[in-house]
């Protein structure tokens, strides 16, 4: 559960970029919630890739010991 908190946390940065890059807008063609899961699954998506990338260099690095 704990290895969750900094995706958690990416999110949140994420979610106060997007409030405070996008005030309240009466635009009904802004979708205020696609664009907020947009903002916060790109930066999931950028942890999770990340992370993935840092265990593959260490497993290649390992591997040329």
């Amino acid at each position: 559960m704990f290895a969750y908190l900094p995706v958690l946390q990416v999110r949140i940065q994420f979610a106060l970029a997007f409030m405070l890059t996008f005030p309240r807008s009466n635009d009904p063609m802004f979708n205020r919630k696609a664009v907020f899961s947009l903002y916060t699954g790109l930066a999931e998506y950028a942890w999770w890739w990340e992370r993935d990338l840092k265990r593959k260099i260490k497993a290649v690095q390992k591997g040329a010991r």
